[in-house]
């Protein structure tokens, strides 16, 4: 059998070795305990998060469209104060000279009266995903202005969907207002 004290080493080592970042938040909103990646993600040691509030500190968070992220749409406080997990939610970290781009979810832990307890927050690291739809709006847009400049009338055919997309200059040069004629 197991005691006790040696079941509590195997979960903090499990705790650490999640490929999940995790905070605790007491229902006041304190951090009560982060995990190794948490702290490495958050860009804050374990000494400087404990006890930590972020709504007190110099925390500098954005929001999925890269808007600042005002304190009461941090995960945690959002489950405090609707008592619902919450799921999905992409926000920016900022860290000395860059940005964590972290897909965060929040469950609430309640106690015996029904009110919450404590807050588990799991940050799991998007910045290569975010970077990369970044890359790829710029490179949308660089297309557009392209080809609303352009003398050419271009059309694309989807051979998966078989949907057709015809440009407005395709039209005009047809003879027909936008998407008339055909």
């Amino acid at each position: 059998p197991v005691s006790p004290a040696e079941a509590l080493r195997h979960s903090d080592a499990l705790y650490d070795h999640l490929p999940a970042g995790v905070v605790v938040h007491g229902a006041d909103g304190r951090v009560l305990s982060a995990n190794r990646l948490a702290q490495e993600l958050l860009g804050r040691s374990e000494a400087t998060l404990l006890g930590d509030n972020p709504s007190e500190s110099a925390w500098f968070v954005l929001r999925g469209d890269g808007s600042p992220m005002p304190v009461e749409e941090f995960p945690a406080y959002v489950v405090l104060r609707t008592g619902r997990k919450l799921s999905g939610l992409v926000a920016g970290i900022v860290r000395h000279d860059s940005t964590c781009w972290l897909l965060c979810n929040a469950y609430p832990e309640f106690d015996d009266a029904g009110r919450v307890r404590q807050v588990v927050v799991c940050v799991t690291d998007c910045t290569a995903l975010k970077n990369t739809q970044h890359a790829l709006e710029k490179s949308e847009e660089r297309l557009r202005l392209v080809l609303k400049g352009s003398t050419d009338a271009p059309w694309d055919w989807d051979l998966d969907s078989n949907a057709v997309f015809y440009s407005a200059r395709w039209w005009n040069m047809l003879g027909y207002p936008s998407g008339e004629g055909i």
